[in-house]
């Protein structure tokens, strides 16, 4: 069975009530939220099922599941709703490290399906360092324990050896890491990450970053800039949880 088929059947054994993706995870076994995320918005866009925001909450309800007193409908793999939720004490195995995110359903991904995780081994191994942590100042704020080079660079953000977001720093790793932590009221995208820093360190997770600082070179005579090529190229082959950009 199929991940997809376990959320549906999930859904079915419930209506007509609904469910959140945080209550998914722990009832079918299928890991990791990013998982759940795009399956949920996949059955949403099929018409499969339905779902409402409650501020920073998704619910989701299957629109041709059971009502209460009707008998269990069967899955495509022709399992009664009843059989299938025994299987679902014992979920498939995924190598994957999980992070759990507080807020999984703001991110808006915009992403090709199938990207596998970038993990901070790949980055280690391709020539990233650890640079700095984040941790809550007493106030509340997300600070650096370190201070960052201010060369241009490429900056990822990563919990539990799974990496969360990517991004370019044209103005200096110092000075762009610097505005996460102290985000300007127009800046959007500080803004959006700030609160999922916050977020994350409030819940007792920890969040690193490692940074790589390529060399620039040349094709045909023209200038080619490293740090940007990297960045789109990491955006481009790995799922980024936090990345709301698309790469194609």
């Amino acid at each position: 069975m199929t991940n997809k088929e376990r959320i549906l059947v999930f859904l079915r054994s419930i209506a007509p009530s609904a469910a959140t993706n945080e209550e998914i995870v722990s009832k079918t076994g299928v890991r990791r939220h990013q998982t759940v995320f795009q399956i949920t918005r996949q059955l949403r866009t099929d018409g499969v099922i339905k779902g409402v925001q409650s501020g920073k909450e998704w619910r989701f309800w299957c629109i041709e599941g059971s009502s209460p007193g009707t008998q269990p409908k069967r899955s495509k793999a022709g399992l009664q709703t009843s059989d299938v939720l025994k299987s679902l004490q014992e979920p498939e195995v995924d190598q994957t490290k999980a992070v759990t995110l507080r807020d999984p359903e703001s991110i808006a991904i915009e992403e090709r399906p199938g990207k596998p995780a970038l993990t901070t081994d790949v980055l280690l191994k391709g020539g990233f360092t650890l640079a700095a942590r984040w941790q809550l100042s007493g106030d509340g704020r997300p600070l650096l324990d370190k201070v960052l080079p201010k060369e241009i660079g490429v900056y990822a953000f990563a919990s539990s050896g799974t990496v969360l977001y990517v991004g370019v720093a044209t103005m200096g790793l110092k000075k762009r890491i610097y505005f996460y932590g102290n985000p300007g009221r127009t800046q959007r995208t500080s803004l959006r990450i700030h609160e999922l820093i916050k977020s994350e360190l409030s819940a007792g997770r920890q969040i690193e970053i490692y940074i790589a600082i390529p060399p620039d070179s040349a094709w045909n005579g023209l200038p080619v800039h490293g740090s940007a090529g990297l960045e789109l190229g990491l955006i481009r082959k790995y799922a980024l949880p936090w990345n709301k950009r698309s790469a194609g």
